[in-house]
């Protein structure tokens, strides 16, 4: 929907309405906004892995059920700190806090004297403050 208007020198010209280019710089403007508003670290959370340390595992290259069974690919000492990405349910294990079927998908950079990884560890070893999932299911 363009008007259009004479220059003062005799030409036209297609300009849009002062009141539809404002409505569209604060368009953009808000949509901008909204699409920065959060990164994928926002929605990490932050945890410890706990007394005994933690195995990271590979269930993904292939991909399997989560469990002990997948090829370890590192392992975390106690009191470090990983970010957790997403959670998914597998093999049942039993840890200080009880049993939990919860497994972490982790990624721990390098901190505490460990190498940076990521993988799978089960939520058993740690300590997220709650026996309830604290992040997104993994797709």
């Amino acid at each position: 929907m363009r008007t259009k208007c004479t220059h003062k020198n005799g030409r036209f010209d297609n300009r849009l309405p002062a009141t539809l280019k404002i409505l569209g710089v604060a368009l953009v403007l808000g949509a901008g906004f909204l699409s920065s508003s959060g990164t994928a670290e926002a929605d990490w959370h932050l945890a410890a892995v706990k007394v005994g340390g933690a195995t990271v595992r590979d269930c993904y290259h292939p991909v399997q059920y989560p469990s002990t069974d997948c090829k370890s690919v590192g392992y975390l000492p106690e009191g470090s700190t990983v970010h957790i990405v997403c959670q998914r349910v597998g093999q049942a294990v039993y840890g200080a806090s009880g049993m939990t079927e919860i497994w972490d998908y982790v990624v721990a950079e390098n901190a505490n004297a460990h190498p940076a990884m990521e993988g799978l560890v089960s939520d058993s070893n740690i300590y997220t403050g709650t026996n309830d999932l604290v992040a997104e299911i993994c797709q």
